[in-house]
């Protein structure tokens, strides 16, 4: 059920309006949570509590919040005017040449902005200009003036093409940056009186008058008070707070019990009618919202992030962090709850109200009032705090399978962008790519994501990685030795790569860091099993270009290990890659050079990789080669494999090598290799890689 209704929310989500709107309103999470809480200070519905905040170092607290609420909230139309400006470029960074040039969009929406609801206008405060009432201005003009915009641009690009003309600021001096806004200027002038056209035709067409009266009417039907009135009027108020507009259009036309110019024909057409026994802790019903999302986000680390930041303005029935921030507005997952479980709400209060059940509200109560608080506050009875409960937990009976779908779609799209990840990391670790971390796109969102939890280990000293050990055993079965092997599992994402591992601590300027704990936890892990009586094991480990290059202090590392765990001479063995071994510098030789004259050996991996000299193999005093893979994958029918096994096999037995064939995983591949030749193997036919305990017990059932 969960995972059908994310498919049909997700056809929708994956839209590249509602991607771009998704994003846009992400990048403000930081500015409208600091604003709700500076908001929530601010009207805190409790005189005690409020009067010791004023009171408090004179006041400051209060002003503080004050400044932080106008900082954020009160400009926030501004706010999202760029960032949906910026998504929409980079969601349509094809329309350019080269590389976007993003301040023309976000410079050209402001100033269309101002055209429409600025200029020359009726004199009105900051807050209906740029506050959260004008956010869905902000959406309409935003994307309008983009989409003109990028025509414009695409379309005097085809001109020009077609007639041969080049840009009057082309020339062999002129710097690109200023080629770039000289072909941007008509564009946006084009753009600009489009604002202007659509500003004079709406003053033309629009009579203020003949709004008024719409108003008017609209209101007038809206206190008839009932029933189907209630359910249209929370309807319609969702449906605009759900696409980016504030619901208070409606309810403000709503009188209030304070109001003595307007009549009040019943309970059902007071404004704190649909506030308190409506929208239960803000448009949406957002308390339920927010339980649902704590129950879920016992798994969902996203979901349980937004739930905590969201608490205290939720509590206060303040919800831009969820409506704008999680985001819900716009987002196909909620739509049926945000708007369904208000309108449930209020049907449940109109039934209690009418049968009178619930008294009749009598008092005035501030907005900022929590749930069942309110309730009491405003009819005197604590049946209404019941009844708010009642539709809070509908509300979140309603809103947890949505939550639930939302989180199956957000887990499946996460693992694939960080399948997406591993794949770049690794393609970045063999020289293929650029690094992941500087990515753009989401793909390095998510690697510098991990990459800062791996500093953050680091710093803590508990790096997230453990070791395993591959066993090394003749054709026999015995055990000869073992391969240390990195592994890192995430709660959230499972296994992942080590290769992936590797890159992201590189990348990092973890390199050291990595390497020297692999070498010091191997060699802890070796000196423990000695002493639970496994002699004569050898444990190897890789060693990552990276490391040896930035570590000076390399030699004088595993000098320190040595003599630390007291390792006898050939107990522990460094593999390097032939590309390593072939391409070092003298630097390196001499390093390689001074790790076999401490006691440890060489071992050279994916022998035979696209390499044929040697020479390396007399240079550094190699004594074992490993056979990769590759080489071994399809020797059971290959003619050419097996005499390219055999020869190398011969050959490191005349130059009294150990010979170690990797990948071996059948024992039609162990037989045929023990004919050519082969004595020792690893690879899951024998044994799959091993935690240290379980290694200790399969050495002791194997030698």
């Amino acid at each position: 059920m969960f995972e059908r209704l994310g498919d049909i929310a997700a056809r929708f989500a994956r839209r590249k309006l509602v991607r771009t709107l998704n994003t846009a309103f992400v990048r403000l999470i930081p500015f409208i949570t600091i604003g709700s809480i500076a908001q929530a200070i601010l009207n805190l519905p409790i005189p005690i509590i409020h009067n010791f905040l004023v009171r408090s170092f004179g006041g400051s607290l209060i002003d503080l919040a004050a400044i932080l609420t106008d900082s954020t909230l009160t400009v926030i139309t501004l706010a999202a005017l760029a960032s949906i400006s910026l998504s929409y470029t980079v969601e349509n960074s094809d329309v350019w040449e080269g590389e976007p040039n993003l301040f023309v969009p976000v410079f050209t929406a402001f100033s269309c902005f101002i055209i429409l609801f600025v200029w020359q206008g009726p004199i009105i405060s900051l807050t209906d200009i740029v506050g959260t009432n004008s956010i869905f201005k902000a959406i309409l003009v935003s994307l309008l003036a983009c989409k003109l915009l990028f025509l414009f641009i695409q379309l005097i690009r085809s001109v020009k093409q077609r007639l041969h003309l080049r840009s009057l600021s082309r020339g062999y001096d002129a710097n690109p940056a200023v080629q770039s806004a000289f072909d941007h200027v008509l564009p946006v002038a084009l753009t600009l009186v489009s604002f202007v056209v659509i500003r004079v035709i709406g003053l033309y067409v629009i009579d203020v008058a003949n709004l008024d009266a719409l108003y008017a009417k609209i209101a007038g039907y809206m206190r008839e008070g009932s029933l189907i009135v209630v359910v249209l009027v929370m309807f319609f108020s969702q449906l605009l707070a759900f696409c980016g507009a504030h619901n208070f259009v409606l309810f403000n036309l709503l009188p209030s019990l304070n109001d003595t110019t307007a009549s009040v024909s019943s309970v059902f057409s007071l404004r704190g009618y649909y506030l308190h026994f409506g929208i239960v802790g803000g448009s949406g019903t957002m308390f339920g919202l927010l339980i649902a999302l704590a129950i879920v986000g016992r798994k969902w680390y996203w979901g349980r992030r937004f739930a905590r930041a969201s608490v205290f303005p939720v509590i206060f029935n303040i919800n831009e962090p969820l409506l704008y921030g999680f985001p819900v507005f716009l987002n196909p997952f909620y739509v049926i709850p945000f708007i369904l479980a208000p309108i449930i709400s209020a049907v449940l209060s109109f039934l209690c109200f009418k049968s009178g059940w619930i008294p009749p509200i009598t008092n005035m109560v501030n907005w900022t009032t929590p749930p069942l608080l309110s309730g009491y506050l405003a009819t005197g009875s604590l049946r209404a705090s019941v009844l708010q409960a009642v539709c809070i937990l509908a509300s979140v009976v309603l809103y947890y399978p949505f939550v639930r779908a939302h989180h199956i779609y957000e887990l499946k799209q996460r693992s694939s962008r960080f399948a997406d990840m591993q794949a770049a990391a690794e393609a970045a670790l063999d020289g293929y790519g650029s690094p992941v971390t500087e990515r753009i796109d989401a793909v390095g969102q998510i690697a510098r994501e991990y990459a800062m939890l791996l500093k953050q280990s680091v710093r803590q000293n508990q790096l997230p990685f453990y070791l395993v050990f591959q066993p090394k055993t003749n054709r026999q079965g015995k055990v000869v030795g073992a391969e240390a092997l990195l592994r890192w599992e995430d709660p959230e994402m499972g296994f992942i790569s080590p290769l992936t591992a590797v890159e992201l601590m590189n990348e990092s300027g973890l390199a050291t860091e990595l390497g020297r704990w692999v070498i010091e936890n191997a060699v802890r892990n070796l000196a423990e099993m000695r002493e639970s009586h496994m002699s004569d094991l050898r444990v190897s480990i890789n060693l990552d270009p990276r490391h040896l290059e930035e570590d000076p202090g390399f030699a004088e590392f595993v000098k320190k290990i040595r003599d630390t765990y007291v390792i006898i001479p050939g107990e522990v063995e460094f593999e390097i890659t032939e590309h390593i071994a072939i391409n070092a510098n003298d630097e390196m030789r001499e390093l390689f050079r001074a790790i076999r004259d401490m006691g440890f050996g060489l071992s050279i991996d994916d022998l035979g990789m696209g390499y044929s000299s040697l020479n390396y193999i007399n240079d550094y005093g190699v004594r074992t080669v490993k056979i990769a893979m590759q080489l071994i994958n399809n020797i059971q029918s290959d003619y050419k494999q097996r005499e390219i096994v055999r020869s190398v096999v011969q050959l490191a037995d005349h130059l009294n090598l150990e010979v170690v064939i990797e990948g071996v995983e059948t024992e039609e591949q162990a037989d045929i290799l023990s004919s050519l030749g082969a004595q020792i193997f690893q690879g899951y036919y024998f044994s799959r890689p091993l935690n240290a305990a379980d290694f200790q017990a399969y050495v002791s059932a194997h030698r």
